[in-house]
């Protein structure tokens, strides 16, 4: 964990007592960021509306298959051949789109890192396929930005649920109080919670 990481564990123990229980149970956080940004666009979009286990096998497959996560090897590779990994006709025409931007129209995904939030979802708004949901996990694990919080993302929605104690989907008036409490490190927070999620975490 660097120095704003761990500040930012402090700071959510100290502004939420559901967080500080969730923290305190669980094993330190692995949060690595991606340094093939290509690789990381792309792994985001084929688990788009997939469960981890169902876009972690596609993934797999796909890379056994590419080898390499770069554009010019996932053009050279047969439509077919990707679309027989599990990837969606949709989902690999807006792969091979990016990749296309990148090879032959400048987009330079590393360069985003210097720019702000808005210009990024600007640029990659633009980029068919990909939506907010998208963006915001290529902010958090692209970029490793600290304050993202992806409120449609229906991992969180679930982890609020039962950590809060909340029966339905949590309202925006709900989602906004937690994101008050959290900024400026909600993308910590929303860490933590898909992680004591994933480990079925009982803070009681």
């Amino acid at each position: 964990m660097n120095k704003n990481f761990i500040e930012g564990v402090n700071y959510l123990k100290k502004n939420d007592l559901t967080l500080k229980k969730i923290i305190n149970k669980t094993d330190q956080i692995k949060f690595e960021i991606k340094q093939n940004k290509f690789e990381c666009l792309s792994r985001i979009i084929i688990s788009q509306q997939l469960s981890n286990k169902a876009s972690n096998t596609i993934i797999k497959r796909v890379e056994n298959k590419i080898e390499e996560f770069y554009p010019e090897k996932f053009i050279s590779i047969k439509k077919d051949d990707i679309r027989k990994c599990g990837v969606s006709n949709s989902k690999y025409n807006c792969i091979k789109f990016i990749s296309n931007e990148i090879i032959y129209n400048g987009l330079d995904l590393d360069s985003l890192n210097s720019r702000s939030e808005d210009f990024i979802f600007n640029k990659l708004s633009s980029l068919k396929g990909v939506g907010p949901w998208s963006i915001n996990m290529f902010l958090i694990f692209g970029l490793g930005k600290l304050n993202v919080f992806p409120i449609n993302d229906v991992g969180i929605q679930n982890s609020i649920m039962k950590f809060y104690s909340i029966n339905e989907k949590p309202s925006s008036e709900k989602m906004t109080e937690l994101k008050n409490k959290w900024d400026p490190f909600c993308t910590i927070a929303c860490l933590y919670l898909w992680d004591s999620y994933d480990k079925n975490l009982n803070i009681d």
